[in-house]
């Protein structure tokens, strides 16, 4: 198909044609420039030739191209030739060896006028060739056409002929086979013309080589754009080898030269340097041998020291051989070296590897010297110290410092605490002895062992005061019998100290209790002073002699090991826990004997115990929870005990009692007195119970003195002005109730659980009472013969006189509670034991009532059996005696003990029962002469002599006046709780007031006051009012009413205390005025409650 293979020389530029690396047809102005590397590169000719060219693609040539594509007239004819393949491998290595060249070029860059120079007359000499590309070209008048002419196809990346559509493309849709005649024809007339085929396509096999040639011409072009610089690169190469051959030449002389002065000079001097070094190494051997042997005998030396006790020059003498190890001198001690040796550093020595260990022990052994020094200065100053100390003045500061804690103003200590004092003594004498600690680095062990000391004086502390583990009062006398010298088992020891401590009686308990308290926390306080004093000494013992500040990092490394060796607070923490342990045991061992203590004795030991937590919390931080656990134990066992006592004493005094008034001593005055002192304020004189360090151990009466001369008339208690003539029971009622109260005072704290035996006290009294008087067994339990209205005036007086100084008991309590519910409760209770004694006056007035009523009866059967007619009238009949004689004796024991509207209060009952027993029997008796007549009135007229200015009596006809009916129909329509009975007493213009004006209550009228009542009914239960005492003042038409009510609530229990004065009209009958005085302190406490209760139970339901 093709004919014989030529040469492609044949068609293209021929290589011999080139010189100097240009075509003969380039223009001039190429060989007046160098090419930048990045242009003249043979790397470039890699590239696509559209991209290496700078030229657009084919389907952008600029429109001012010179160039059309050729045609089939103006392609030349070629020959067929066979294409040959090459593969871009081929050049790599070219391009290695071009690579080294690159780089000379940058190196020649400055000889580029030269090279311009060759390249010009390289440029004459090709002037006159031609050149196979000119001549192809020539015709166009200018250089070889664009490779844009060239298809883009031929310069895609992915260019392979194997590719059916690259092949289609390249052969222009030529057939590769031509098709087969018969077929032709058989085809449609319509079908285009047939396509070439390739094998006989001269046209695309001229276009192919023509394209073959524009490509080899631009290859040619840019090859010999970068000849000159590959040309010139390899001069310089050439010039390079001449001078390195050169260099080396004269570096084989050198060497030569150098090897004959060498042998000359060199290796004799040599020779005499290893001698000098064999000498001198010899002379450091020597020295060292000296050394160590100088180090050998001091260790020698310094045994001896310490064995002779000398420590100070002993530690010395180490730290001079530490220094004479280590290659220094020591110019103070005798253990410095001979100066012609020289020194150096032997410690890693294998000949001293157990001088280090000796010296470590010699330390050990001097450090303990040292300790032993300190040890007994530091326990010899702590015990010296415990002993010094005034016990009254310690607890004079606990207490000081407790009252600053409550916010309390205490008294300034005029002088320091011992605790703080003889500190320059003791820093004299430790400062020597830290110093050897140091030195012998023995801080850390002598400190630790000092804690241990500490800790172990604490332990001695609290067992020193104790009694004797060894003496047994019971067993001294029979101490002969036993073998001589047997020690006693740990157990049987145990059991006779526990015995032993717990009959110490309640003085020697305090004193012992006192010196184990003072004795830890004080021993606490002197261990933080000497922690202080040797913090001290390690900041001033290394800085006193010496201006060098390299000694500073000294004094801060002993500072801290002190410190972290110490650790204070965590000694003090640990001490304080020893101490509780102990102690807790202690008072484990004493409970039974702590419950049963006198009041003031117990209340001294709490106070004691309190005092010395606190100190114990302040030293270490350490609130001390199991010592307050144990001491509250014994204080709430203590309240249960002493209320049973109480109350025991109590009962048995009232079963003893003969209910006569007895004599109001001044003592009992004095008790009184701070019962109703204390509702506003603590009485200082129980305060004085609390004051430990005082001497007294006695109770706040112990100044009181009993009155020496017997008094002739029985003097009475008095409160607010009224008068209580009392028997013994409630004089030994109000002396309970005065130990109680100075418990709360003493203990605050448990108020709430004191308060509550207080009121089973109080139950007690009005139980008991009731059971002797009411119940009569004062006729079983004191032998009296019956229970007489006198007894009955006297029990009705104590009842009075204890119910009185109630309140003053609870604002005592409330004081002292907390706030909350349990204070509310505790109020209402004490409100709850009030009214109970206040019912049990009126079962006492009901039982006198009941009691001349019965009488009366007896003495109206006598009235019934008498002949009227029969009698004289110049005599009194006996049962009007003895009626006159019983009213007597109840009028003048009421009249004695009670006031007036209290005797009324009686008497008006008795004398209306008198009425309805005697009225009868008159009515009914026969009178058929006027003797007889003579004789009623007689025994009617005796008795009005008798009793006709005791209010109630009125002749026995007199009725209640109509003031006092309709004052006391006011007040049963409120128990009633009818607004229609509270309204219907009240004239039409009546106004109500409610004071005080400090409450801010307007004036209402009776549409006001009963709208305003009626929103507050609903919301009151059970709501009773309970007259005291009734006043009338009939010249101004007036009634006063003192009286309390009691209801329940939505929000608790309600009570209050009133006094009414209500304003009558003429007739006496309907109200016109209604002032009503209110407990204020109680109101503005309560509505305001009770209001928003009201409003919030408003928005709940949506009202």
């Amino acid at each position: 198909m093709h004919t014989s293979p030529k040469s492609r020389q044949d068609s293209t530029a021929n290589p011999r044609h080139l010189r100097g690396g240009y075509l003969g047809t380039a223009t001039s102005d190429r060989s007046a420039t160098i090419f930048e590397p990045g242009q003249n590169a043979i790397s470039t000719l890699l590239q696509p030739p559209i991209v290496r060219s700078g030229l657009e693609p084919r389907s952008v040539a600029p429109s001012s191209s010179l160039y059309n594509t050729p045609t089939t007239r103006d392609l030349p004819p070629v020959a067929l030739t066979n294409i040959q393949h090459i593969e871009v491998a081929e050049f790599k290595p070219y391009i290695s060896q071009v690579g080294a060249l690159y780089e000379q070029l940058q190196r020649i860059r400055d000889s580029e006028n030269e090279v311009r120079a060759k390249l010009e007359s390289n440029l004459d000499n090709l002037k006159g060739n031609a050149d196979f590309g000119s001549c192809l070209f020539h015709r166009r008048g200018s250089g070889p056409p664009p490779l844009s002419v060239i298809p883009s196809v031929y310069f895609d990346e992915d260019f392979h002929l194997e590719n059916p559509r690259t092949f289609y493309v390249v052969s222009e849709r030529s057939d590769i086979v031509s098709p087969d005649p018969t077929i032709q024809k058989a085809s449609d007339e319509n079908v285009t013309q047939p396509r070439k085929v390739l094998a006989t396509n001269a046209i695309l096999q001229e276009k192919l080589s023509w394209y073959m040639d524009v490509a080899e011409v631009h290859l040619i072009d840019s090859i010999s754009a970068a000849s000159v610089t590959f040309l010139s690169a390899l001069n310089s190469l050439r010039e390079l080898y001449s001078e390195a051959v050169e260099f080396v030449e004269q570096i084989s002389s050198l060497r030569k030269d150098l090897g004959l002065l060498n042998d000359s000079m060199v290796t004799g001097g040599l020779q005499l340097l290893q001698k000098q070094r064999r000498y001198y190494n010899l002379q450091q051997m020597h020295d060292a041998v000296q050394q160590v042997k100088r180090v050998v005998d001091a260790v020698g030396y310094c045994e001896s020291l310490i064995d002779k006790e000398d420590a100070e020059k002993a530690l010395t003498e180490i730290d001079a051989i530490e220094l004479l190890m280590s290659g220094k001198r020591d110019e103070i001690s005798g253990t410095t070296a001979s100066p012609k040796i020289q020194l150096r550093d032997l410690r890693g020595a294998t000949s001293l590897r157990g001088v280090a260990g000796d010296l470590t022990i010699l330390r050990c052994r001097i450090g303990k010297v040292f300790e032993a020094q300190v040890h007994s200065l530091l326990i010899d100053d702590l015990r010296r110290h415990v002993r010094s100390i005034s016990t009254e003045e310690v607890l004079s500061r606990w207490g000081a410092s407790s009252l600053r804690a409550k916010g309390g103003s205490a008294r300034e200590l005029s002088t320091v605490p011992a605790y703080m004092g003889m500190t320059d003594e003791l820093r004299t004498a430790l400062s020597p002895n830290i110093s050897g600690l140091y030195r012998s680095r023995s801080i850390p062990t002598a400190i630790l062992a000092y804690r241990e000391l500490v800790l172990k004086e604490i332990r001695n502390i609290v067992r020193g005061p104790l009694p004797s583990s060894t003496d047994d009062a019971e067993s001294v006398m029979s101490a002969s019998t036993v073998g001589g010298g047997r020690s006693r088992p740990s157990q049987e020891r145990s059991s006779i100290l526990a015995r032993n401590t717990r009959a110490l009686d309640a003085e020697d308990a305090e004193s012992l209790f006192s010196s184990i308290f003072i004795g830890i926390t004080e021993t606490l306080r002197r261990v933080k002073t000497q922690s202080r004093i040797l913090l001290d000494l390690a900041c001033t013992s290394e800085n006193t002699d010496t201006e060098d500040l390299a000694k500073t990092p000294v004094t801060i490394e002993l500072q801290e090991e002190i410190h972290n060796s110490f650790d204070v607070s965590n000694l003090l923490g640990y001490g304080v826990d020893i101490g509780f342990e102990k102690i807790i045991k202690i008072l484990r061992v004493r409970s039974e004997q702590t419950i049963n203590l006198p009041l003031a004795s117990f209340l001294r030991y709490f106070t004691l115990n309190l005092l010395f937590a606190n100190e114990c919390e302040a030293i270490s931080g350490r609130a001390g929870t199991s010592l307050k656990t144990v001491v509250n134990d014994h204080i709430l066992s203590y309240i249960a005990a002493h209320g049973d006592r109480e109350k025991k004493i109590l009962a048995d005094g009232m079963s003893s009692d003969d209910w006569q008034d007895k004599d109001f001593t001044a003592r009992d005055n004095e008790i009184l007195k701070l019962v109703l002192q204390c509702s506003t304020s603590d009485p200082p004189e129980w305060t004085e119970m609390s004051k430990i360090w005082s001497l007294s151990r006695e109770g706040a009466m112990s100044n009181v003195t009993e009155d020496s001369e017997v008094k002739d008339k029985t003097r009475p208690a008095t409160i607010d002005e009224e008068t209580f003539l009392l028997p013994s029971s409630a004089i030994l009622c109000l002396e309970g109730i005065s130990n109680f109260l100075r418990l709360i005072g003493g203990i605050p704290s448990m108020t709430p659980d004191i308060a509550v035996s207080l009121i089973s006290y109080l139950q007690t009294f009005d139980s008991r009472c009731r059971q002797l008087i009411l119940g009569a067994g004062s006729i079983l339990s004191a032998g009296l013969k019956n229970i007489s209205t006198t007894n009955l005036a006297v029990a009705l007086q104590a009842v009075t006189f204890v119910a009185t100084i109630v309140p003053y008991i609870r604002e005592f309590v409330r004081r002292h509670a907390a706030a909350g519910q349990a204070k509310t409760n505790l109020v209402g209770e004490f409100d709850k034991v009030r009214r109970a004694l206040q019912e049990h006056q009126e079962s006492i007035y009901e039982k006198l009532v009941d009691i001349m009523a019965s009488r009366a009866r007896v003495h109206s059967k006598k009235a019934r059996e008498i002949k009227w007619d029969s009698e004289k009238a110049e005599n009194v009949r006996s049962y009007i005696v003895d009626l006159a004689r019983d009213t007597t004796k109840l009028y003048k024991a009421l009249s004695k003990r009670r006031p007036a509207w209290v005797v009324a209060q009686v008497m008006v009952p008795v004398f209306s029962g008198y009425k309805e027993q005697l009225g009868p029997v008159f009515k009914e008796a026969t009178l058929k002469t006027e003797a007889g007549r003579d004789c009623m009135l007689r025994d009617i007229h005796y008795l009005g002599d008798k009793f006709g200015k005791v209010e109630g009596f009125g002749d026995l006809e007199t009725a209640p006046s109509q003031l006092r009916q309709t004052a006391l129909a006011v007040i049963d329509s409120y128990n009633k709780w009818s607004i229609e009975a509270i309204m219907g007493h009240r004239a039409e213009d009546c106004v109500t007031q409610i004071l005080p004006k400090s409450l801010g209550r307007p004036a209402m009228d009776n549409a006001t006051y009963e709208t305003w009542f009626k929103s507050m009914m609903p919301y009151f239960k059970d709501f009773t009012v309970t007259i005291d005492d009734v006043i009338e003042d009939p010249a101004q038409n007036k009634v006063a009413i003192w009286a309390r009510s009691t209801a329940s609530t939505d929000i608790g229990p309600y009570s209050n205390e009133y006094i009414v004065i209500l304003y009558m009209n003429e007739a006496g009958d309907k109200v016109t005025k209604f002032l009503e005085f209110v407990d204020s302190s109680n109101s503005v406490v309560f509505f305001p409650k009770l209001r928003e209760h009201i409003a919030q139970k408003a928005n709940t339901t949506g009202e």
